[in-house]
């Protein structure tokens, strides 16, 4: 596990150029290890192999500090685990019952697992590195580190982008199985929800 001080030198050292103003750098830096923590207190209580290796690995992938987008949704440092946090606590809401707790954490927490490497930093500017395959490559780095996933975890992270009516994915049987799971349905509604509440902030700004 990366010790506090040297994560936060690792915040400082990519996000040096966005904040014009010391105090405001110091209060993002704040923001984004109190997000880190309690996402480490969340998937504490997640018994799978595995876990602690991606936890390491979202410290090193600058996971914490990234941008969710490049100019949609929580495009701003710390706006990716932000917004993962955002769709955890929706799915908690959805009421799919205390069998489903240990999915909640990892589906919710996880879902945008693929974007820990996708955007940086140079000034004020954000840039995109192309990646393919949204909720399949995130589901590849779960399963890279040895976390094992049920088949509704799997079809939950896989195909929670994407309308339930579109023809071509309806072509595949797997898409089809997901969309009629609750764990699918409270991910993509969560995702949908925690996106367009960040979208409606920013114009109020």
């Amino acid at each position: 596990m990366m010790n506090l001080e040297t994560f936060q030198t690792l915040v400082r050292e990519n996000l040096k150029g966005w904040y014009s103003r010391k105090e405001h750098e110091d209060k993002a830096v704040d923001r984004i290890t109190a997000i880190r923590a309690e996402f480490r207190a969340i998937l504490a209580e997640v018994n799978r192999d595995g876990i602690s290796q991606v936890l390491d690995y979202l410290d090193e992938c600058g996971f914490f500090y990234r941008p969710s987008s490049a100019d949609r949704h929580h495009n701003y440092p710390g706006g990716l685990a932000e917004h993962c946090l955002g769709v955890y606590r929706k799915m908690l809401l959805y009421g799919l019952g205390d069998s489903f707790n240990e999915s909640v954490k990892i589906v919710g927490l996880f879902h945008d697992l693929c974007k820990c490497d996708m955007f940086y930093f140079n000034g004020r500017e954000i840039f995109s590195h192309k990646r393919h395959g949204h909720g399949s490559r995130s589901v590849r780095i779960l399963r890279r580190f040895g976390v094992r996933l049920s088949g509704a975890e799997y079809r939950a992270i896989r195909y929670h982008m994407g309308k339930s009516n579109n023809p071509v994915r309806l072509k595949d049987p797997e898409f089809v199985k997901a969309i009629k799971e609750p764990l699918r349905k409270a991910v993509s509604w969560a995702d949908h929800e925690d996106s367009a509440e960040a979208c409606a902030r920013a114009r109020r700004k």
